[in-house]
């Protein structure tokens, strides 16, 4: 229940090889909006529907024992959401073999210190959750959409064509006579 958007994904799954071959050309704009679109309209209907009527939801999947939870419900759904476009941002940056990619380890770092410092309730730990995610979300969105939005790029380097930072070999050039 805390991702309202199970196909997300798959859906990045399709949006990644796009993101690699639409960062060459001079549609990366609508190539990162197009993935921008098939992974977040899902995610933000999902969170609609959690987000409007928690109790109602909670309700069906498990009956009146967790009536108490609508309010962290709420809270989390909208980080599930949220979550969906810094999945697909991040997979901007690492289709163009950015090392700004690995903001998202950085913003869990950053949630496991907000949980430790305060995590006497459920809404606390929920919160810093969010916090952590919208630190990711503002740093990538300020990292890649000027990229995105930018002329054509170069040809990518070895390490982006193998596949970005996560799929990257390393390519040595053998040398000549």
């Amino acid at each position: 229940m805390a991702r309202p958007c199970s196909r997300c994904p798959a859906a990045l799954s399709v949006a990644y090889p796009k993101l690699v071959a639409g960062w060459l050309t001079d549609k990366k704009w609508a190539v990162l909006r197009s993935s921008l679109l098939v992974v977040g309209l899902p995610a933000v209907a999902g969170v609609a529907v959690v987000a409007l009527a928690p109790s109602l939801v909670l309700g069906i999947l498990y009956g009146d024992s967790y009536s108490g939870a609508a309010g962290v419900t709420r809270i989390l759904a909208i980080i599930a959401g949220l979550s969906a476009f810094v999945s697909v941002l991040a997979h901007a940056a690492l289709a163009r073999g950015s090392r700004w990619a690995l903001i998202p380890w950085a913003a869990a770092v950053l949630e496991i210190v907000l949980i430790g410092l305060r995590h006497s309730t459920m809404t606390e730990v929920a919160q810093g959750s969010g916090v952590a995610l919208i630190v990711a979300l503002l740093a990538l969105l300020a990292t890649e959409l000027p990229k995105w939005l930018g002329h054509r790029s170069a040809a990518p380097s070895p390490a982006t064509a193998a596949g970005g930072i996560a799929g990257a070999a390393m390519v040595v050039p053998h040398p000549a006579g």
